[in-house]
């Protein structure tokens, strides 16, 4: 371990802490002085100046050397060898008179000459021979992200492997259940593979990974099939006998999918779907399973039974 070095405090003839270790203390008279010397950033600054004067001055002898031929070319000739080795010698004349009698400032820059247009005629192209007419393409069809959702076809489903099942898993409980804690992992991985899963139960793992996929940029096209997969489920599930018994998997469900459109669709519709998932939560009345318990006149019970009676966790499935 390296040894740390001491502050001295400049006591003399001696320091503290040379006096307590023992050795000899050495003090620094002259120390040299700290930062620039006097002028160096000022001669520094010229420098810079002179070099990026002397750039520009190379760059703009350039740029006039290549704009004057061009002009020159753009011009109608006059005719003649003559004519090219007068052009020649007049160039080289007012390129040498430029550099040695007149100072190239920014000013008297040349402006570049326009662009020669040329217009050329427009061919008609016969078709193609090595397309099948038989053979038609058929058109994209754009996705409106504020349409309804509900009609949509879901007969070619998303198949889902064994390593993409886990994936999507692992990703809502390592990022989701994070702003979301309203599933045990144990008691989810429980029925997860199940193949003979309840609808309500398959609302809700359809939702998780709805929301699982927004977290991840691997599974965005992934997210959008499963978003319009469980609204068509949820929707299908409400539409059914008048007797159908709501269960908690239900208002999970839409409780997770109301995160979704919140954060990555419609707020409207966000704020539409988190009525949905408010009814049956007051219907099943779980707001009630967090309030404490009502003081007791007299308590009776121990400190063991008073302990061992808990309350019940929302997020009991």
């Amino acid at each position: 371990m390296p040894a740390q070095r001491i502050r001295c405090d400049k006591a003399r003839p001696q320091c503290a802490a040379c006096a307590a270790s023992g050795t000899t203390c050495l003090v620094r008279e002259s120390c040299p002085r700290r930062g620039p010397k006097k002028g160096y950033l000022k001669a520094l600054l010229n420098k810079i100046a002179l070099r990026c004067e002397e750039d520009l001055q190379v760059q703009l002898e350039k740029q006039q050397a290549m704009a004057m031929p061009e002009s020159r070319a753009s011009s109608s000739p006059r005719g003649g060898a003559n004519t090219d080795t007068e052009d020649g010698s007049s160039l080289e004349n007012e390129v040498h008179n430029t550099r040695t009698t007149t100072p190239m400032t920014i000013g008297n820059i040349p402006s570049w000459p326009a662009p020669v247009e040329f217009s050329f005629p427009i061919m008609p192209l016969p078709p193609w021979d090595c397309t099948d007419p038989s053979y038609s393409i058929a058109p994209f069809v754009g996705f409106d992200p504020h349409q309804n959702l509900t009609p949509v076809s879901i007969g070619s489903e998303l198949q889902i492997t064994p390593m993409m099942h886990n994936d999507l898993d692992q990703l809502y409980f390592d990022r989701a259940y994070v702003f979301a804690p309203i599933v045990q992992a144990h008691r989810y991985r429980s029925w997860s593979k199940q193949t003979n899963k309840s609808k309500e139960k398959t609302c809700l793992q359809r939702a998780m990974w709805t929301l699982a996929s927004s977290l991840s940029s691997q599974f965005q096209v992934a997210g959008r099939q499963f978003y319009a997969e469980t609204r068509q489920l949820l929707h299908a599930l409400e539409s059914e006998e008048p007797g159908h018994q709501i269960s908690i998997e239900q208002a999970q469900a839409w409780t997770l999918l109301a995160i979704y459109e919140l954060t990555c669709e419609d707020y409207h519709r966000g704020m539409m779907t988190a009525g949905r998932a408010f009814r049956p939560i007051q219907i099943m009345r779980l707001y009630e399973l967090d309030i404490p318990p009502p003081p007791q006149p007299s308590s009776k019970t121990g400190p063991s039974e008073s302990a061992g009676a808990s309350p019940r966790r929302l997020d009991r499935h």
